[in-house]
């Protein structure tokens, strides 16, 4: 017999799947260590061993699904600056921000540290990403 409590169990229990999928396709995760992760949380072998299975025939599929869901910010691009405002095109919108002259330079200063850390990041990354 069905009742609500079994179907909210259910509910969850497909959350949760999508949760042990679909995080570890997202960073690539190994199968073998997706398995040894689950095992470790308490799952019985055989079913770490079976979800280890899944993931392995749907990899591409997940890590595809984890690819098209991230949320993406619309392009911006700067039309306008002059020392205490800066205009900037965002898709079809166009925003204006004016500041003072401090809290300008702190905001480039911002950006800029945000960039040099971004490249530094950039540069531990491998160059053969597929």
């Amino acid at each position: 017999m069905l009742n609500l409590d079994s179907v909210s169990n259910h509910n969850d229990l497909v959350l949760i799947g999508n949760w042990l999928l679909l995080k570890p396709a997202g960073y690539n995760c190994p199968s073998e260590d997706l398995e040894k992760e689950v095992i470790q949380l308490g799952l019985p072998q055989e079913h770490g061993t079976q979800l280890r299975k899944v993931y392995e025939s749907y990899k591409e599929e997940l890590k595809e699904k984890v690819r098209n869901n991230m949320h993406k910010e619309p392009h911006g691009t700067v039309v306008d600056s002059s020392p205490t405002s800066l205009t900037f095109q965002s898709g079809s919108q166009v925003y204006d921000v004016s500041m003072n002259g401090n809290m300008m330079n702190q905001f480039k200063t911002d950006i800029e540290n945000s960039l040099s850390q971004m490249k530094e990041l950039a540069g531990t990354l491998p160059n053969n990403l597929t």
